[in-house]
């Protein structure tokens, strides 16, 4: 006799249901058992055996199953414009439990309104068998976005993992979840430009909300070198732009906004497609690198958050956030300004900030961390940054965090047009911008993090860290009046790949480097122009990766000091592959690669004495 139990997980007593069988020939058997009275989850399996005296063997319990009978059920039916073109091509549909997308036939979906009922299990990055699918469709011929087609759906093979079938749906309401668009204005051929006493266009996927409709027009008057006035049609989807009656109306650079539908989908929408300058740069994917080819970054996104970064020896390099500014005030998103130049300075600008130039008249560029010279009676200046805007200051109603590195320690004080150099004594309680949001309105405070210092400021303006002890010396590269010569001027630096071999078989090779005593920090690149190339903290040794292909390959190395002075750049190279000619070296090369050998075996054993 074959005695089995099914005994589910329910506490504080589990239910149970037993049934026996007669084995067979072979000790075959089969026990029937009806769990229907037993809790969905974990199913654990008893089967142990009695002969005909009654003696009964050991149990075995078999690994946990699994009952569950709870059928599949639509939770959401949300549309979706997966190509963002502003007609809606599929609906998200969310189950209350996994499916298998193997028993998904999109014949039995209907959208109303569309043909062409497709599905795949990859649509939109979705996850095979989870409880997401998408049924696409064929797009309509005109923009759409607003429309919530319904959904029916008649009882096939969709199933979960537990062969449950999802119940015929005569009608389900979608949400509407697809984001609207704009025919933008512009190519990003020439600047945008509405004749004198005309009109432009612009049109929406759908309808858009009040706040939505604000925010383009606030985002056309900042744009707009002239004033223009505003139509919507009844249905909040078309806007009319009525340009200057008497003059033409330019758009000198790219107009967007962050824009809601009436349902509150969001999105950050290009409205005017103006051209650039060949000495400027717009954003990719929030990140923006300023050099002396483009110094000047264009910043059109309101939510965007954007890392703008500063090669090495970059001059007079700019962010240009003149979208968002109208009569001297507008609000911007977050701006981190990572500086590879004038003594590394970082300067970070929280999202949603509002600044105020003192002049009503300012084209919305602000002057990123440069270098400049500072006269402080008594003192000596070690690093002085002008930022912001030369001609005013310029306010912000939530601090601006400014970090100069190796600053700890020293005094800072700010100065600029009109008022005399001015210390900040106040110490800030912390390095967090709840402390900087206290300031008063144009405060500052000062706080060393580790061996740097950081200013929490609410206004830009040239700012300065300096010493009490009057310096005789003269200025190095990159420095300004009154400030310490450059040490490495003088210094023997040095780079050498893999201890100095002429050959590597692999791309990836190890750097010797000797940046001298002053060095603090450095940027490596596999060229001496370093676009790109990012600071770091300096080592007499990393691991590095060549460029690629084979050839004769060349990495360069600038140090950096306390004072953010730099050196000129420093070079060797190394023939990458197995092909390559190596290049006879001159006598004067032979020399100077013994030197360095010798000056860094000489180091190296100083380091272990």
């Amino acid at each position: 006799i074959i005695t089995a139990t099914l005994t589910d997980s329910n506490t504080p007593t589990p239910h149970s249901v037993t049934g026996t069988a007669t084995a067979g020939a072979g000790g075959a058997y089969t026990v029937v058992l009806n769990g229907t009275s037993l809790n969905d989850g974990n199913i654990s399996v008893s089967v142990y055996a009695s002969d005909a005296a009654g003696n009964d063997s050991a149990a075995v319990t078999t690994p946990s199953a699994t009952k569950d009978i709870v059928v599949p059920t639509i939770s959401t039916n949300q549309t979706q414009d997966l190509d963002g073109d502003g007609k809606i091509d599929a609906l998200k549909i969310t189950f209350n439990k996994n499916i298998v997308d193997s028993t998904v036939n999109p014949a039995d979906f209907d959208v109303s309104g569309y043909t062409g009922e497709a599905f795949s299990s990859t649509t939109n990055g979705d996850i095979a068998n989870n409880n997401v699918i998408y049924i696409t469709f064929t797009e309509g011929g005109a923009y759409d976005t607003g429309n919530i087609p319904s959904l029916a759906y008649a009882q096939g093979t969709l199933a979960d993992n537990y062969g449950n079938l999802l119940a015929s749906a005569p009608t389900t309401a979608s949400t509407d979840k697809a984001l609207p668009v704009v025919t933008k204005l512009g190519n990003d051929s020439a600047d945008v430009t509405i004749a004198a006493g005309s009109t432009a266009t612009l049109t929406f996927s759908e309808a858009l909300s009040a706040a939505g409709k604000t925010a383009v027009e606030t985002a056309l008057t900042n744009g707009a070198d002239k004033a223009i006035t505003f139509i919507w049609n009844g249905g909040n989807n078309i806007l009319t732009i009525n340009g200057n009656a008497t003059a033409i109306t330019t758009f000198e650079t790219d107009a967007m906004a962050s824009v809601a539908d009436t349902a509150g989908n969001s999105a950050s929408l290009l409205l005017i497609d103006s051209s650039i300058t060949s000495s400027q740069a717009q954003t990719n994917n929030g990140n923006i690198t300023l050099d002396n080819t483009t110094p000047e970054g264009v910043i059109v996104d309101p939510v965007l958050p954007i890392v703008a970064t500063i090669a090495a020896g970059t001059t007079n390099p700019e962010i240009n956030v003149d979208s968002f500014i109208d009569n001297g005030t507008g609000v911007l998103p977050a701006i981190s300004i990572v500086s590879n130049n004038a003594g590394n300075v970082n300067v970070d600008i929280p999202a949603n900030t509002t600044v105020t130039s003192a002049d009503t008249t300012w084209n919305g560029v602000i002057a990123a961390p440069t270098n400049t010279t500072v006269t402080i009676p008594g003192g000596t200046t070690d690093t002085a940054i002008q930022i912001g805007f030369t001609g005013a200051k310029l306010s912000f109603d939530n601090a601006v965090r400014i970090l100069i590195p190796g600053g700890a320690g020293k005094r800072v004080g700010y100065v600029r047009t009109g008022i005399t150099f001015t210390e900040i004594t106040a110490t800030c309680a912390a390095d967090s911008q709840a402390t900087g949001n206290a300031l008063v309105a144009d405060g500052d405070c000062k706080i060393a993090v580790g061996s740097d210092m950081v200013i929490w400021t609410k206004h830009f303006t040239t700012f300065a860290t300096y010493t009490t002890t009057v310096s005789g010396g003269g200025s190095g590269g990159g420095g300004g009046s009154g400030s310490p010569s450059n040490p490495f001027i003088t210094s023997g630096l040095s780079i050498s790949i893999n201890n100095g071999d002429s050959r590597t078989l692999t791309n990836q090779v190890t750097l010797t480097l000797n940046g001298g005593v002053n060095a603090r920090k450095m940027v490596v690149s596999n060229d001496d122009n370093f676009i790109g190339a990012v600071q770091e903290a300096y080592s007499t040794t990393k691991q590095w990766n060549l460029s690629s292909g084979e050839g004769m390959k060349k990495v360069c190395v600038r140090f950096y000091d306390a004072n953010g002075y730099y050196s000129d750049a420093v070079c060797d190279q190394i023939a990458y592959g197995q092909n390559t000619i190596v290049p006879t070296l001159s006598r004067q090369e032979i020399i100077r690669k013994i030197i360095i050998m010798i000056i860094q075996r000489k180091l190296a054993s100083l380091s272990l004495r």
